[in-house]
């Protein structure tokens, strides 16, 4: 699905807009409890009187969704890296993008290149693996991944009468990316990455395409069939939440386990459970902020499913 140069009918001058409709995979991760570290850096009369402890402070409070977005995108490199691809086809262009507390990844998803369910998976093992990580470093998160129609203006335009361009690569509009901010952002039981319903069903039309392709010519099995075998693990990286069921990426799940050595599970995983139960303690503690407590409460719910042997959770203490 494809209609590239549409015109942009709505503005009879000015600039002309290339337009690109087509499947787009949308990641949204949203960093909580943020605003404290913004109210941090409010009051601009300690930028005026001491610059330097301002940009201190400004600095530390920056480090975490820093630290996040570093991590992501050297968990997507290398995944990408290992994958194993076929080289008749492009590899999908990923772009990441960040504003105040949010991440978007989001790629465009063609069912008919096998290489957007590398990209797929290793998009999904990337946000696993920094969920995990952002925890152990008490930097709590919660998505939304959905896969659905997009228009990404791709190209920098300028107008006769701008002096700079006003669109420029990356800017993404339509039902993927608002799709994707809705399942971050509505019924943010805890911190969890909830899936849409067009990530299964792409998964499904783009697996069907291939087999297809294998079907009408065997002799392109040695491109397929490694591609085949990376949507089945694919399917295996998600998993309905045994809190309620609501279809997640399963971050503590076996199939991101195998990613893990025994070091990995007990320093990371552990560091992560055991923040969950720190925040949990101290919250439930204020009155007002029993919602807080009940996050993380159900974040260990998640957990005490996911103990080895469902998952890679260490043993949890007292159970």
């Amino acid at each position: 699905m494809a209609e590239s140069g549409t015109q942009n009918s709505a503005a009879p001058s000015g600039p002309t807009l290339n337009r690109e409709l087509s499947y787009y995979a949308v990641l949204f991760l949203d960093l909580l409890g943020q605003r404290e570290a913004i109210a941090s850096l409010e009051n601009l009369k300690l930028l005026r009187d001491d610059e330097a402890e301002y940009y201190h402070r400004f600095g530390r409070a920056a480090a975490g969704i820093w630290g996040v977005r570093c991590c992501l995108i050297a968990c997507m490199e290398r995944e990408m890296r290992a994958a194993i691809g076929s080289v008749a086809y492009t590899v999908p262009h990923i772009t990441l993008q960040m504003f105040s507390d949010t991440l978007m990844v989001y790629f465009p998803w063609d069912q008919r290149n096998p290489n957007g369910l590398i990209a797929l998976r290793s998009l999904l093992l990337a946000a696993a693996e920094t969920m995990i990580n952002a925890l152990a470093s008490g930097i709590p998160i919660r998505g939304g991944l959905e896969a659905h129609t997009a228009i990404e203006f791709n190209e920098q335009v300028q107008g006769e009468n701008f002096s700079s361009a006003i669109f420029h690569g990356g800017d993404l509009w339509g039902p993927a990316p608002q799709k994707a901010y809705e399942l971050a952002e509505e019924n943010d039981s805890y911190m969890r990455v909830r899936v849409g319903a067009g990530v299964p069903a792409l998964i499904d039309q783009s697996a069907e395409h291939i087999k297809k392709e294998l079907d009408a010519d065997p002799n392109t099995s040695h491109a397929f069939v490694p591609i085949m075998e990376s949507a089945k693990r694919i399917v295996e990286l998600l998993a309905p939440d045994p809190v309620d069921n609501t279809l997640i990426i399963d971050y503590f799940g076996k199939a991101v386990g195998e990613r893990f050595d025994a070091a990995d599970v007990r320093e990371r995983v552990g560091a992560a459970v055991d923040f969950a139960r720190r925040e949990y303690e101290r919250f439930k503690l204020d009155r007002e902020a029993s919602r807080v407590a009940d996050k993380y409460k159900r974040l260990l719910q998640y957990a005490e499913a996911r103990q080895i042997p469902n998952g890679m959770v260490p043993p949890l203490a007292g159970k």
